[in-house]
């Protein structure tokens, strides 16, 4: 330990010593090898020294660490060996010589901190050693304990005996406490070493190395008795710093000259070709300004190619000559080493002894630049004791360039700030199109494309009007290079790469993800996917971003950039996908490939919280974009209680939310981020309800829906049905899906079941729900259902027309038999009579759990043959009062052709709503849809077939196009239908539209959806539906006139002519005209009775008179 402490102040004065050697901003060599003269791109250093101990000196030490040195110690199993000047004595030495020889023409310095501990030693001395020429004297320089005495003193030796003390100066013994700093100096001009120890220095005047440079050593020797008590004593030293003291190396200049080594011009160099012999000329000095006459002893040398700055420092375009072709000179004469031969500056280098006066140095070397680059030398100045580096970067002939262009934007003049333009590459040296070199004189007038191994000219180009094209998929290496015919002169070869690839990459998963909670996939889901590319290879691979709506890249993979491989990717690579998205591989060139939905992670998992629960089957499905949707569904159901509302009477989404948690789990199967967000929402009857909620004080059903999004944007949807239901509510019916049943007439399947009239029995509480139809067809022959209609037959026809079902939740129903009434007797087991017309009604209850009961009764009517078209109500449209019935048609029959036209009327009040029905108006073909769903219409012959004759609409006695729904009014629809045999029934329907609530009686007390008929008298105006209505009246005034006149010319007027005259048939025959022409302007009920009234008293006129005519002429005979 104590050993250590000791080591510590001798390092702390290396360091005190370095921090003062850079405040006299001394900079140490290695800190600036780089450093650049601002003029001449030289470098130069104010310090050549090494505070490195091995750098300059070689092992020898008996320990060595750094720059710490153990010379001497009576321990530790260090050998001692008799001293060679006294047998009585043991020595324990060790000392490092220098590598290289230190110039005695120059001033420099050695420090290094001693620690000298002697004990009871008789010797213990720190030394330096100067060595001319081996097995010569030498000086040594020492501090430390000799004999009895500390001493400092300058000794020659020889060998290794000391044969005179020079010069010598006592020490005190305090001097040998710690350590302390031994300095030996040179100056050369005095030729005057000087040693300093503790702050006593002696000095000697050299006379005894006489070399120009010298060997340094470090020395350390411990001697004792041998006699004595073993002392433990050790000389440890520390290396501080060496240098050079009036030294500061530059270089000056670096010239190009002709081989004779005249000056060149810089058209002259521009001429030179390869194989032309140049002259290099470089100018160093030693600039530091108290040099004087000193010489430091170095070497010139092109920076070799191990060295780490040769790529700063090159040489290009230069083949240096050897042997014979060579001629070195160092200021002014010829050198050759040992062998005789020049000096090779590109091996072994140049020496020559740097001096303030400046050394010029030239060798010679030939032109070798095919490349047309700039000819550069890059030179390296080395002492010859420390190596302390030097550099210089010249250019000798600068290049001329070949300058490219972008063709999309090129800037200056075509042929002088730019020569040729190439398309541009896309990305990573690629193009995904077509490439373009065109040349454009100027500079140059002849411009190649080469093979930039072999040199073989591929095209030739001479004009900007004729580029080179590549259109073909490729990767060429090409070398470009302009010349100038006239001149010689080349430009600077340009290495380019053309790479085209026009194919886009794909991509393909693989590797299926496991199914999770019995999800069923329209595609098995991946998570790695590969990525090729046969030409440019991989370069990245992409996923679209939702948010941005923006490509982003997933993973870009690395490109070489150095090589032959430079912006290449590899024709196949593999990425592990960690979020589902639409996925796109890009090669090198930028061509991006087909986007490929890819799905690795599941959606959200859903979980009842029950375990006693059947599990969830979600339904799942991938979209375009690659991600994953489950939709799961699930059902329960509730009781309502009026008296306490669940949910406290109206269910929202705050009760959506817990309902939700409390009967499920979800989870996401995302790994890199769990998160779940939620949505919720409440449908009824396909209408979303969030916002108001949904009554729950009344029967029914709604939807609950809960999506769960995880990070990647994968939904998993539950839809929970929850059904209300009411305790008192009766079983509904339901229409059956098929149309045409096996038994029974067809129907309609998508129109409802009539609303039923809902009462409570009074006997048992319950609720019982009464639903009314009818339907109609013509007796035909043989009878419909073999001519009876029974209840088995019945019970068919109800099988295929009505379902029952429970509002109770749990289905169970018990159903009535069959009844078969006719005016109110049960004819089920006998049967009705189908061949004959009328009517019969079927029925049956059915009764849930609770006792609640639906009774359905079914009028079937038979429709005596030839009857007109029959008209009734069609209970399942919501216009229709449930129960109501139109009143029995009134029917006339043409006692000529036996032709019958019923008239059948009816009237609907509606309220004006916001928004308005149909949009503000009701044209022609919606009117016509309407009376279609309000009412249904039968044939009564055999082929059923029906067609319109009349359509029209009025209002105040004028056709309107149809019904304004945002104004009040009242309107006349007349519709009238004929069956194949010419019957025809016609509909008058009076249709109201008022201000007010919805559900206001109409005038007559009946409500807007009652069937109460139109009689022709309503409001007691007596003009019609709309109180102006004069068909009929003009009918029955034309019927009195032609009544009077009838009269009158039985009584009056034809007094002697009682018999049908032409005055007679004249008139009869206008009025049969005017009755005929108001029969087609007929609107409401009252006009063709009133038509026919007048047509009968027309035909009672024609034939009461007509008879007369023929009794006169048989009177007249008989006279």
């Amino acid at each position: 330990m104590r050993e250590r402490k000791r080591r510590k102040l001798p390092k702390k004065l290396a360091a005190i010593g370095l921090a003062a050697t850079l405040c006299l901003n001394l900079t140490p060599a290695w800190a600036v090898e780089g450093g650049e003269d601002p003029s001449g791109g030289d470098s130069s250093s104010e310090f050549v020294g090494s505070f490195d101990l091995q750098q300059i000196f070689g092992p020898g030490a008996l320990e060595l660490t750094d720059n710490h040195m153990l010379l001497a110690s009576t321990t530790g199993g260090y050998p001692w060996q008799t001293a060679h000047w006294n047998s009585g004595l043991w020595i324990n030495q060790s000392a490092l010589s220098s590598k290289n020889k230190i110039s005695l023409q120059a001033d420099w310095e050695i420090e290094t901190s001693y620690t000298l501990q002697p004990d009871n030693a008789t010797n213990c001395v720190g030394r330096y050693g100067v060595t001319g020429t081996a097995g010569g004297d030498w000086l040594a320089f020492d501090a430390g304990l000799l004999g009895s005495s500390y001493k400092i003193y300058a000794a020659r030796f020889t060998g290794s005996n000391c044969t005179e003390y020079l010069s010598t100066k006592e020490l005190s013994s305090s001097s040998l406490t710690g350590a302390k700093v031994q300095k030996l100096r040179y100056d050369a001009s005095a030729q005057t070493f000087y040693i300093s120890f503790d702050g006593v220095e002696v000095s000697y005047k050299n006379q005894i190395v006489k070399t120009a440079t010298a060997s340094l050593s470090v020395f350390g020797q411990i001697a004792f008795s041998k006699s004595a008590r073993v002392p433990n004593a050790t000389i440890n030293a520390d290396f501080l710093q060496a240098r050079y003291t009036h030294y500061t190396p530059q270089f000056v200049s670096t010239e190009l000259l002709d081989k004779d080594g005249n000056t060149m011009t810089d058209e002259e160099k521009k001429a030179l070709k390869d194989g032309d012999v140049v002259t290099v000329r470089a100018t160093v000095k030693n600039t530091h300004p108290d040099a004087g006459k000193e010489i430091v002893y170095d070497h010139l040398t092109l920076v070799p190619g191990d060295d780490e700055k040769v790529k700063k420092y090159p040489t290009a375009g230069l083949d240096i000559l050897t042997g014979a072709d060579q001629t070195v000179t160092v200021d002014g004469k010829a050198v050759t080493n040992a062998s005789g031969q020049p000096y090779d500056v590109s091996g072994e280098g140049i020496p020559f002894g740097c001096t303030a006066a400046g050394n010029v140095i030239t060798y010679k070397a030939k032109i070798n630049n095919p490349d047309g680059k700039s000819v550069t030398v890059g030179q390296r100045m080395s002492d010859d004791f420390f190596d302390s580096k030097q550099y210089s970067s010249a250019e000798l002939i600068p290049a001329q360039p070949l300058v490219p262009a972008d063709p999309e934007k090129p800037e200056g003049e075509a042929g002088k700030d730019y020569h040729y333009t190439r398309t541009s590459p896309n990305e990573n040296g690629w193009n995904n199109s077509d490439v373009a070199i065109t040349f454009y004189p100027g500079d140059f007038n002849q411009f190649y494309i080469k093979d930039p191994e072999e040199g073989t000219v591929h095209a030739t180009l001479t004009s900007e009007k004729e580029p080179l094209l590549y259109t073909d998929e490729t990767e060429t290496p090409v070398a470009l290079q302009a010349e100038n015919s006239k001149s010689g002169a080349k430009s600077v070869r340009n290495d380019d790469v053309i790479k085209v690839d026009k194919v886009p990459p794909t991509l393909t998963a693989a590797s299926p993800a496991p199914a999770l909670f019995g999800f069923r996939r329209a595609a098995a889901p991946a998570s790695s996917v590969t990525l090729a590319d046969n030409l440019s290879g991989i370069w990245k691979l992409e996923r679209y971003d939702t948010a941005s709506k923006e490509w982003v890249a997933a993973e870009t993979f690395d490109l070489p950039t150095e090589g032959a491989e430079k912006g290449n990717g590899k024709a196949s690579e593999s990425a592990s996908i960690g979020q589902n998205g639409l996925y796109r591989a890009v090669d090198a060139a930028g061509n991006v490939g087909e986007p490929t939905p890819v799905s690795f992670n599941a959606p959200p998992s859903v979980t009842p919280a029950d375990p006693e629960a059947p599990e969830l089957e979600p339904e799942e499905e991938t979209d375009e974009g690659g991600l994953r949707h489950a939709a799961a569904s699930d059902s329960m159901s509730e009781y309502i209680d009026k008296a306490a509302p669940l949910y406290g009477g109206r269910f929202t989404l705050e009760d959506a939310a817990e309902l939700m948690a409390q009967r499920y789990g979800f989870a996401s199967n995302v790994e890199r981020d769990d998160s779940l967000n939620y949505t919720y929402a409440i449908t009824q009857k396909g209408a979303d309800v969030s916002g108001q909620g949904v009554d729950t004080t009344q029967a029914g059903s709604f939807v609950v829906v809960c999506t769960a999004t995880d990070a990647d944007g994968n939904t998993t949807t539950l839809y929970l049905t929850d059904t209300l239901i009411d305790p008192d509510a009766p079983p509904l019916v339901e229409r059956q899906e098929e149309g045409t049943p096996p038994v029974g007439p067809p129907f309609d399947p998508l129109k409802p079941v009539p609303q039923p009239v809902i009462k409570e029995d009074p006997e048992t509480g319950r609720y019982h729900a009464y639903v009314y139809e009818q339907i109609a067809e013509g007796v035909r022959e043989p009878g419909a259902y073999g001519g009876s209609l029974t209840g088995a037959t019945a019970q068919q026809i109800f099988a295929g027309r009505y379902g029952f079902v429970s509002q109770q939740g749990d289905g169970e129903l018990s159903l009535s038999p069959i009844c078969v009434t006719q005016d109110g007797k049960d004819v089920s087991a006998a049967g009705y009579d189908t061949a004959k017309p009328g009517s019969c009604v079927i029925s049956q209850t059915a009764t849930d759990s609770r006792g609640n009961k639906t009774t359905v009764y079914l009028t079937y009517t038979f429709l005596p043959v030839g009857s007109p078209p029959w008209v009734a109500y069609d209970p399942s449209d919501p216009t229709v009062e449930p129960g109501s019935e139109l009143e029995e048609p009134e029917i006339v029959e043409d006692w000529q052709s036996g032709t019958k036209y019923a008239t059948v009327t009816d009237r609907l009040v509606q309220t004006i709503t916001d928004p308005p029905l149909s949009d503000g108006w009701l044209d022609g073909e919606e009117l016509r849809a309407f009376l279609q769903s309000r009412y249904q219409f039968t044939s009564a012959q055999p082929d059923g077939m029906l067609k319109e004759v009349r359509f029209a609409v009025s209002r105040d006695g004028k056709a309107v196009e149809g019904i304004d729904t945002t104004q009040p009014g009242e309107y006349l629809i007349a519709y009238t239908l004929e069956d194949s045999a010419e019957n025809r029934t016609s509909l008058f329907l009076q249709y109201q539209l008022k201000p007010g609530a919805a559900g206001d009686l109409a005038p007559d007390g009946n409500s807007s959806g009652g069937a109460t008929p139109y009689t022709g008298m309503d409001g007691g105006s007596g003009h019609g539906a709309d109180g102006h209505c004069p068909i009929h009246w003009l009918a029955l005034l034309g019927a009195l006139c032609t009544l009077l006149y009838w009269l009158g010319r039985k009584t009056f007027l034809g007094r002697g002519r009682h018999g049908l005259t032409l005055w007679d048939a004249v008139l009869l025959a206008l009025a049969g005209g005017c009755a005929v022409s108001l029969a087609f302007l007929a609107r409401c009920g009252l006009d063709v009775p009133a038509l026919l009234c007048w047509g009968g008293v027309i035909f009672m006129a024609l034939w009461n008179l007509s008879a007369e005519k023929k009794e006169e002429e048989r009177e007249g005979e008989a006279l």
